[in-house]
């Protein structure tokens, strides 16, 4: 927040927050299909 707030650039780096989120979505998916799944990471 305090880099909207202030204008500033965000702490995490854009790239890491996509790969963060590509992995928590394949656990997500993995856990409703109840089974491993291969997590596709996004070219960046």
């Amino acid at each position: 927040l305090d880099a909207c707030k202030n204008g500033t650039p965000s702490p995490i780096p854009s790239d890491q927050i996509i790969i963060n989120q590509a992995i928590i979505d394949g656990i997500n998916k993995s856990a409703k299909l109840k089974k491993e799944i291969e997590i596709v990471i996004p070219e960046i």
